[in-house]
């Protein structure tokens, strides 16, 4: 994806979701975090990680760079079985949540961001003095994805297979960036369906 639309779309999530909570780092020099970054308590950042691929993810290179990118160093990263083991250990500051997990970590925060509380999905949380904050990130990087696959075009509608976490967070994307367009849901579980299309009218 090209570097311009992954840079605007990661600003929009910031303005719209990190902004509004008072979580923006001022300015810095260049060993710190950069204008933008989350506050954190310090460079050197515990992460946890909560789901089926969670090892692999919390450990994995990708993450680890983009904290670099941003001045931070991992100093851990460790995977929990649950929810309540997740939060009941303090010495993490990011939390990344994968499946089977992202509709149930919600109830374990102590706040939602907007796309959170509208998808009732939770894919990191950030742990803040004011308490554990649950994000939707997803729904962000999507919007971003589809605009790009798109070029331009407003689709007149999408159809999504399956009714969880990821048809959720797409959903809303959709919804968000073209307010017009039709929501068709294709699912193993009816209600699922039904219940993604009712959230999701258009």
């Amino acid at each position: 994806m090209a570097a311009p639309l992954v840079s605007a779309g990661a600003q929009r999530f910031v303005d719209a979701e990190v902004a509004p909570l008072g979580l923006l780092a001022e300015p810095r020099p260049s060993t710190g975090p950069g204008p933008g970054a989350p506050v954190l308590p310090s460079r050197a950042v515990a992460i946890a990680g909560i789901g089926t691929t969670a090892p692999k993810a919390v450990r994995g290179a990708l993450l680890a760079e983009a904290l670099a990118d941003q001045g931070y160093k991992v100093t851990s990263a460790t995977p929990y079985a649950s929810p309540a083991e997740l939060m009941a250990d303090p010495a993490w500051q990011v939390g990344v949540v994968l499946s089977p997990w992202k509709r149930k970590v919600g109830a374990h925060c102590d706040r939602l961001t907007p796309s959170a509380e509208k998808t009732g999905v939770v894919d990191t949380i950030l742990r803040t003095d004011g308490g554990a904050i649950g994000f939707n990130t997803n729904t962000w990087a999507a919007q971003s994805a589809l605009e790009f696959l798109l070029g331009g075009a407003e689709p007149d509608s999408v159809l999504l297979l399956g009714s969880g976490a990821s048809a959720r967070s797409v959903a809303l994307a959709v919804r968000r960036a073209w307010p017009e367009c039709r929501i068709l849901v294709a699912a193993r579980s009816f209600e699922g369906a039904r219940a993604l299309a009712m959230s999701s009218p258009g």
